[in-house]
């Protein structure tokens, strides 16, 4: 899976699946194997529900950082914490960093 900032308030999933997050200032998301969980979206049913519970018992949290006031062209608007294991990446935009994202294997999700 591949991490990574768009604009000023999204967080990017791409991969095995594909979402995203709202995190305007920054902000976190959770994961697991079958994609970002996101409790706005799921039905009222309770079958839907109890798949949610048991989804977010055992999720990854992703946290964006989002550095509006970037004056040091070494740090990035955009950057991630997570106790997934994880490889880094820096986006590039006019030749200044932008972002520092992440790539991660879905098999340590589980």
């Amino acid at each position: 899976m591949v991490v990574y900032g768009a604009s000023d308030d999204l967080m990017e999933f791409e991969g095995a699946f594909r979402d995203e997050v709202g995190c305007y200032n920054g902000g976190q998301a959770k994961v697991d194997a079958k994609g970002v969980l996101d409790r706005s979206q799921v039905d009222d049913d309770d079958e839907a529900i109890a798949d949610y519970v048991v989804r977010s018992k055992t999720a990854q949290s992703i946290e964006a950082l989002w550095n509006a006031s970037v004056s040091d062209a070494s740090v990035p608007a955009w950057s991630y914490m997570t106790d997934i294991p994880h490889a880094t990446f820096d986006v590039m935009e006019d030749g200044e960093l932008y972002c520092r994202g992440i790539v991660f294997a879905l098999a340590d999700l589980a």
